[in-house]
């Protein structure tokens, strides 16, 4: 199974674990977004800002998988998605959200792209040359939407509740990635995230709120600063969480408010603790050198890298463990590799831009 390169010492690690086709379960049911009380939204945030979401995804991947290999992807055609059968008896896949998650998809930059549906590709693909230049996806995206009539905001003409308590409307949006290759769900790469409609304000604008995994927000359709809609945020979110947990990188840190995701941190933990202490001195150095320090990877757990850790444990106020192999200190290390300009966090742990 291919499998997404996330730097050096994440192809090693895969490389040491073996196929993750072996690891491959039943389909797995949609993982539900987790019940965040409107309170814990961030708050003095403009949705403006996490409009931005998927251009800090790309330049997340620029810092941290610089020379990977690019993931191919495309959302499944009617008959594949019939095969996978991985939505709820009672759910539907709006052809409108299915473009939402292309679209955005196709947003992130060169480390992601986006392949066309072969099937629309009939005529070129009867030409043995032009089959011969087709690119097939290393994985789909399988959507499953619940209830998307209901979620959708009144007509100006039937304003609804004033009441702001009680969420009129929702959408649900299921995403779950599949190999191609093998045509098996992968196991824990999902995400879920749900839109509350809350209330129309007039003006063919409305309130509504709006969580998934790590992150939970609240906002009105006039804050949008470019034709984005809240149905399209949703998408943008839960495509930057699916593929976030697929390539092995801090995508919460894309996000305002952004929590960890625990499915990122224990593979990692995961797959640092299979490690030998050569190997993981090899992934400890080469995250040190994403932070500028010019460390060789053949020299070992020298002083120059005690002195690199040393120095950043007291800069990011790190907890300071006995073993400079432990695993928690990789962990906190990993998350907080200096970014982009564009996405470059504060000082301190799981810090959102």
């Amino acid at each position: 199974m291919k499998r997404f390169p996330v730097g050096a010492p994440i192809v090693l690690a895969w490389a040491l674990s073996g196929s993750f086709a072996a690891f491959a379960a039943d389909k797995p049911a949609p993982e539900r977004p987790p019940a965040v009380d409107p309170k814990a939204a961030a708050k003095g945030v403009p949705v403006s800002r996490y409009e931005a979401a998927l251009d800090r995804f790309g330049r997340l991947l620029e810092t941290y998988v610089p020379d990977g290999k690019p993931l191919y992807v495309r959302t499944p055609d009617a008959l594949e998605a019939a095969r996978l059968s991985d939505a709820p008896a009672d759910a539907k896949r709006p052809a409108e959200m299915m473009a939402l998650v292309r679209d955005a998809t196709n947003r992130i930059g060169g480390h992601v792209i986006y392949v066309s549906d072969t099937a629309s590709n009939t005529v070129a693909l009867d030409d043995p040359a032009a089959r011969r230049g087709a690119r097939n996806p290393d994985v789909l995206i399988a959507v499953t939407v619940t209830d998307p009539d209901e979620a959708k905001p009144a007509p100006p003409n039937e304003k609804r509740s004033q009441s702001a308590s009680k969420s009129v409307s929702d959408l649900w949006l299921h995403l779950n990635l599949v190999d191609f290759a093998n045509q098996i769900m992968i196991p824990k790469m999902q995400a879920s995230g749900v839109l509350l409609v809350q209330r129309d304000t007039g003006d063919r604008n409305y309130d509504f709120s709006m969580r998934g995994t790590t992150y939970a927000l609240t906002g009105n359709t006039r804050d949008f600063e470019s034709a984005q809609t809240p149905f399209g945020l949703l998408a943008t979110l839960s495509v930057v969480e699916l593929l976030g947990r697929y390539t092995l990188v801090p995508y919460w840190r894309c996000i305002p408010g952004g929590r960890p995701d625990p499915v990122v941190l224990q593979e990692l933990e995961t797959r640092f603790r299979a490690l030998d202490n050569p190997a993981r001195v090899r992934w400890l150095r080469e995250t040190l050198s994403k932070y500028g320090f010019d460390l060789p990877p053949e020299r070992g757990l020298d002083n120059a890298t005690k002195l690199a850790v040393d120095e950043l444990i007291a800069r990011f106020n790190f907890r300071r463990p006995a073993d400079y192999l432990d695993a928690g200190l990789f962990l906190d290390l990993y998350q907080n590799v200096p970014l982009t300009p564009a996405t470059v966090p504060q000082k301190g742990r799981n810090n959102a831009t």
